[in-house]
């Protein structure tokens, strides 16, 4: 089992927002940016958490260290690398627009004792690669797909050896808004 004090807490913000059409990360819930919700929650677990994102200004308010991608526009995949590359240890990865995401979900997938090179959540019927706990070991792979241009997170599971956590209703801590993100004005108008 990993011990979560090794672990390093990852919020990739650096996406482009162009389905939503304005900075993902700072839509607010009940007051608060989306991306205070992830930190607050990872910060509740872990004692080292970073935000992947090249523009640092947005997030100074979070008091948290800013790291930028080192393959810059290659998506999700590329944040995932830089922090790995950030880190000497695993990295639990989560999307900064998933506020209402849980301490006993992120413990529950670091616990998990099978771990290989990630625990992947699997929520609603699908693999969630944004939720999980990497590897350092993952890190030649994905080097080699952005290399490639294969950008694809869920292309990377193909090429490694993952545990797929299963995260459903038989849980105490499952809710249907657990890993409910935010992409487009649709989304966010169910909040209203």
């Amino acid at each position: 089992m990993i011990h979560r004090a090794g672990v390093t807490g990852a919020i990739l913000a650096g996406g482009r927002s162009t389905r939503m059409g304005r900075n993902k990360a700072l839509l607010e819930l009940n007051g608060r940016p989306f991306i205070q919700h992830v930190a607050d929650t990872m910060v509740a677990v872990l004692p080292d958490v970073v935000v992947v994102a090249d523009d640092v200004a947005p997030y100074c308010f979070l008091g948290l260290p800013v790291i930028s991608d080192i393959h810059k526009g290659c998506g999700p995949i590329a944040g995932l690398h830089a922090a790995l590359s950030h880190s000497e240890s695993p990295v639990f990865v989560l999307s900064c627009d998933t506020p209402f995401v849980s301490p006993d979900l992120i413990r529950y997938v670091i616990d998990f004792p099978t771990l290989v090179a990630a625990n992947i959540v699997s929520f609603d019927g699908g693999l969630q690669p944004l939720c999980g706990l990497w590897s350092r070991e993952c890190l030649p792979a994905i080097e080699r797909r952005i290399a490639e241009g294969l950008n694809s997170m869920l292309g990377l599971l193909e090429e490694i050896r993952f545990t797929a956590v299963h995260v459903g209703p038989e849980l105490p801590f499952h809710d249907p808004w657990l890993l409910k993100n935010f992409n487009s004005p649709e989304d966010l108008s169910i909040l209203q």
